[in-house]
């Protein structure tokens, strides 16, 4: 049986986030972190609730982790990085074969320098991973939420591969889920994708000098939402950026490594995309 974050014991306080509205498009969410009805957000179009964050998305600072599979030595690290973002996302591996409470020592443990988290699953973490992220409302899988004016939406796992990891679905699976997620998208609204798996053809799948290993599906799914940044993960060793017609492209490497990204939105356009190391 699964449990809800709120009961699992950690032996420190847990304060649930707030239940998630369905709205005409986008799962929103009120008060008391920034993501918000859209027609809340028109009525208030002024007010934000941590500093340097607008409800017009003019502004937005995004540290980007995937990979993570279990380790969080360089945690302290990127501490500061994570306070003064606006936001967190995980493009997937929170762990290596893990349940739910590797997933929460995980989330909780970033949620201590920034609660602001959104995240889809990799092919790594277990089926009990995927339900804590729904749960606890942090999850894009299947979902598009809007923060500040933004549109994020995810899909998580991977292409089926060597069949050894407990979250791989066939490229007709992955087709069928972008179909369903195309519905909730707004596309008078910037949008940032979250993928564990990378779009196919492009330096983010590639493996070697000539073997690509991306989703088709997924580049479909970019070429005809056209967001403004599509984030993924799962080649380890394509840690790069590149960009598919206008998105921008972004593979933060494994930060059980030490790599993240930090990504500036401004004026509903990436203003910056960074690979960084520790």
């Amino acid at each position: 049986m699964s449990l809800r974050r709120s009961q699992i014991n950690t032996g420190g306080d847990y304060r649930p986030k707030p239940p998630l509205l369905q709205s005409k498009s986008c799962l929103t969410a009120p008060g008391v972190w920034p993501i918000m009805p859209h027609a809340e957000q028109e009525k208030r179009p002024g007010t934000f609730l941590r500093s340097g964050i607008n409800r017009t998305g003019e502004q937005m600072k995004i540290i980007a982790l995937t990979d993570i599979h279990g380790h969080l030595d360089y945690l302290p690290q990127i501490a500061p990085q994570l306070a003064s973002a606006d936001l967190v996302l995980i493009a997937g591996d929170l762990t290596t074969f893990g349940g739910e409470a590797q997933a929460h020592r995980i989330v909780s443990s970033l949620e201590i320098h920034n609660p602001h988290i959104l995240a889809v699953h990799g092919n790594c973490d277990r089926q009990a991973v995927e339900e804590y992220l729904h749960l606890g409302e942090i999850a894009l899988d299947g979902r598009c939420v809007t923060v500040n004016g933004v549109a994020f939406a995810g899909i998580g796992g991977s292409l089926s591969g060597s069949g050894t990891t407990p979250n791989e679905s066939p490229e007709s699976e992955f087709a069928s889920r972008l179909e369903e997620l195309k519905s909730q998208i707004d596309r008078d609204r910037p949008l940032v994708f979250v993928s564990h798996q990378p779009p196919w053809g492009t330096k983010l799948d590639a493996v070697g000098a000539d073997r690509h290993t991306g989703s088709k599906a997924i580049g479909d799914f970019i070429l005809e939402t056209q967001p403004i940044c599509a984030l993924s993960g799962h080649i380890h060793e394509a840690a790069t950026t590149d960009t598919l017609r206008d998105t921008t492209l972004i593979n933060p490497g494994p930060f059980a490594h030490g790599r993240y990204a930090y990504i500036e939105i401004e004026d509903n356009t990436v203003k910056t995309a960074q690979l960084r190391s520790l």
